[in-house]
């Protein structure tokens, strides 16, 4: 459904239906968020399959509103299928450029496939508009994630953009932070920027491993050289530091 505004906690509960739209904005718990939403989700897990355009996440489809969300030990394992931009197996799109997420603790082994040409296909958030603040920690993606007609496509994130470091920050810097996670998932794009942490990456990512049997464009993690085995492009201050291949 749609949030407007105030304060919501989902605690231990999980979806199992399959959820289908022919439009954008759905999730396994929350399609759209606007306003100024509080949200924490802890102990969740959806477990259907999530069909729509752009937004489509397992979780959550699209944050579009100064909202700030904590998701905590939570799960996707059903499918999440999306024809536009913004696909996730966590979150489709942050498309607001006030949202502030913390991801910490949370798993995704559902299949990830975005169809089309527009970009921003991940394992946990498919994009964030500049502005948009994500950290994400202490997490794994093992669900394959497919991209073969778009751009931007990560084990984690498609496309990290530039963010307020704090609410009260009058400029975005590289501050979106993907920290202690690993992804076990294989990637497929039909773009050079694809990575097995993230597409592009206008961040932080650090202490992170990505499993050696793991492919990316059908080459495997191991035999990749460099930056290349943990993201398909660093640019706008981005890092990617103490990162390893399991």
């Amino acid at each position: 459904g749609h949030l407007y505004s105030g304060a919501l906690t989902i605690e231990d509960s999980s979806n199992e239906g399959n959820v289908t739209t022919a439009s954008n904005y759905v999730g396994g718990a929350i399609g759209y968020v606007s306003s100024t939403a509080e949200i924490t989700i802890g102990g969740f897990e959806n477990k259907g399959t999530i069909t729509g355009k752009a937004g489509t996440g397992g979780i959550i489809g699209n944050i579009g509103g100064a909202c700030t969300m904590n998701i905590e030990t939570c799960q996707n394992s059903g499918a999440v299928n999306g024809s536009g931009e913004g696909v996730g197996g966590i979150i489709g799109w942050m498309g607001a450029a006030a949202s502030r997420v913390s991801i910490n603790d949370v798993r995704n082994s559902g299949n990830v496939t975005k169809t089309g040409t527009n970009f921003g296909c991940g394992g946990f958030i498919g994009l964030n508009v500049n502005g948009a603040y994500f950290q994400i920690t202490n997490s794994e993606n093992s669900g394959d994630i497919s991209n073969a007609s778009g751009k931007y496509t990560g084990g984690f994130v498609g496309l990290i953009r530039l963010a307020k470091a704090t609410p009260e920050a009058t400029s975005n810097t590289a501050c979106n932070l993907i920290e202690n996670c690993v992804n076990k998932g294989n990637i497929v794009c039909g773009d050079a920027s694809t990575g097995p942490l993230a597409g592009i990456n206008r961040g932080i990512i650090r202490n992170c491993q990505v499993l050696g049997t793991a492919s990316v464009n059908d080459k495997v993690v191991s035999e990749l050289t460099g930056v290349k085995q943990f993201v398909g492009n660093s640019d706008t201050g981005g890092t990617c530091t103490d990162c390893t291949v399991i």
